[in-house]
């Protein structure tokens, strides 16, 4: 086994974090690729930021006829553009990288140390429990790391930058349109704390269904002989029903979240746009700032509608990696090696005046 775990993932620091056996430490292992992401966010979302601000003058520079300026800021324009697409690519395939190689990192700790773990421990736990948690449970992980922790590393950065040029713009319609988020964000925060509870009861049903089906499947002859599938079927039923009502409790819960979404996408904008047109009027700021406006209302909403989503996941997330560090913190049997000097000897085994005899009939007389 570890000579295979080498021959794939190397013999440097991909096989050292196996002796460590926790999620951070797997995630540690390729920090550098999220660093790098992370860079990658925060330039593109500089670009994205700028895009917005160059619509706002192209829109002021055609009303004012000044059609030299209108050139050089189209070209800005394409520059960035291109710049952008470029830098997205990257960014992308790096996270990517860094998801695919954690996943993959994560799998051969939790398989070498089931390899590890008392015996003891395998026994006292469904082989049905562990399929879950190898599948079910790195699949929750896996969103997370794959989709959530990615908006996490943008959206922030994104939020922030857009603040800056929308108080660059005019900070009194700013202020007025930021009065009601903090309210819907602290809502969203308070409505999606069961979600982990509720998802690692649904779990913990889904690995009692897997624990019946393996049960099932390996006992298929003893299940025939006794004439038990009607008892096995109506177990497996109850077992789903259990597990399909913890997802729909979740599933109630996320279905909430919804009308906030739909007040953060209306509320704004009506703000906005009773607000800044008397600004636009008392000559307090221009109509490319008002175009301007609501590309990065765009800009806050996506990050504040994408922000329950991310806690949501993340404590899904993190019911699933309670029930990996379980496995992951047991402790491991302690177990001899062969010593690399036994291959030199021409024979493992000596017999010196053995005897041996079968039914009274001597077979080996001191051999």
């Amino acid at each position: 086994m570890k000579a295979d775990v080498k021959k794939k993932f190397g013999n440097g620091e991909n096989y050292k974090m196996i002796k460590e056996a926790k999620i951070l430490n797997v995630v540690k292992k390729d920090v550098r690729l999220f660093i790098l992401a992370g860079i990658l966010s925060i330039i593109i979302s500089f670009l994205n930021i700028s895009l917005i601000n160059f619509e706002r003058k192209i829109s002021d520079t055609i009303l004012t006829m000044n059609r030299n300026l209108f050139r050089e800021i189209v070209f800005i324009v394409v520059v960035i553009v291109v710049l952008k697409i470029f830098l997205e690519y990257i960014k992308s395939y790096t996270f990517g990288r860094f998801a695919e190689k954690t996943l993959a990192n994560l799998r051969i700790v939790i398989g070498e140390k089931l390899l590890k773990v008392p015996i003891e421990y395998i026994e006292n736990n469904s082989t049905g429990d562990f399929i879950s948690r190898l599948s079910n449970d790195l699949s929750l992980i896996q969103n997370f790391i794959g989709g959530s922790l990615n908006d996490l590393l943008y959206h922030p950065v994104t939020f922030i930058m857009g603040v800056i040029l929308a108080l660059n713009i005019s900070w009194k319609l700013t202020l007025f349109c930021f009065t009601v988020i903090p309210i819907i964000l602290f809502l969203s925060v308070i409505i999606s704390s069961p979600i982990e509870k509720f998802t690692q009861k649904q779990q913990d049903a889904f690995g009692d269904v897997n624990t019946l089906a393996q049960d099932s499947i390996s006992g298929i002859a003893v299940i025939k002989s006794f004439n038990l599938q009607k008892e096995i079927h109506n177990r497996f039923v109850k077992e789903l029903q259990k597990a399909f009502k913890e997802g729909l409790r979740s599933a109630r819960y996320e279905v909430v979240l919804e009308p906030i979404k739909m007040m953060l996408q209306i509320g704004p904008f009506l703000l906005m746009f009773f607000y800044g047109g008397s600004l636009v009027l008392k000559g307090e700021m221009t109509v490319g700032g008002i175009l301007a406006f609501i590309e990065l209302l765009n800009v806050f909403l996506a990050s504040v509608n994408v922000f329950p989503n991310i806690i949501s996941n993340y404590r899904k997330a993190k019911a699933a990696g309670e029930r990996i560090e379980e496995i992951l913190n047991q402790e491991e049997e302690s177990f001899g090696e062969i010593e690399e000097g036994i291959k030199d000897y021409p024979y493992a085994v000596e017999f010196e005046n053995v005897s041996f005899s079968y039914n009274g009939n001597m077979v080996i007389r001191k051999y």
